[in-house]
């Protein structure tokens, strides 16, 4: 999340883009702002290529439900 936030400047509206995504395009010598930097999913890719699939949209939909799942157990089970 906060990698979206950082690169809000670049994309002009922010996106939930994971890191590793914009390493990834970036060395295979997209900008930043491409398409390809939140379309994509640098876990897919590793998925796939041991021969796994992933459901389109599936891997974002368990990066929200862990993020939601770790701010509750945060905010239910602090000391």
């Amino acid at each position: 999340m906060v990698w979206g936030v950082v690169l809000i400047p670049y994309m002009k509206k922010y996106r939930l883009v994971c890191p590793l995504t914009t390493l990834m395009q970036f060395l295979r010598g997209y900008p930043v702002a491409d398409k390809r930097n939140f379309d994509h999913s640098f876990i897919g890719e590793f998925l796939a290529h041991f021969k796994i699939k992933a459901p389109y949209g599936s891997i974002g939909l368990i990066n929200y439900l862990s993020l939601i799942l770790i701010t509750i157990q945060y905010l239910l089970f602090r000391n």
